[in-house]
């Protein structure tokens, strides 16, 4: 994570030193509080399920470059 940020960093300074306008980039951060199950208590899967497509569906809008997200169960999920 931290090389893609520093290779992210050193993409907008060359870009600016050479005169040119940097990319833009959206970068969007969610913290999605012990997702998918809300606490860390487990939920349903049925509501783990109306959880992930919430989020899916707010986050397809906002359509990011860069997601960063926080407060994830584990790795799978």
């Amino acid at each position: 994570m931290k090389r893609a940020l520093i290779a992210l960093l050193a993409f907008v300074v060359v870009g600016s030193a050479r005169g040119q306008s940097p990319a833009k980039i959206r970068v969007t951060t969610w913290n999605l509080e012990w997702f998918p199950n809300g606490s860390p208590d487990d939920a349903t899967l049925e509501k783990q399920a109306q959880r992930i497509e919430a989020a899916a569906n707010v986050l397809k809008k906002l359509d990011p470059d860069i997601l960063l997200l926080q407060e994830m169960r584990d790795y799978d999920a």
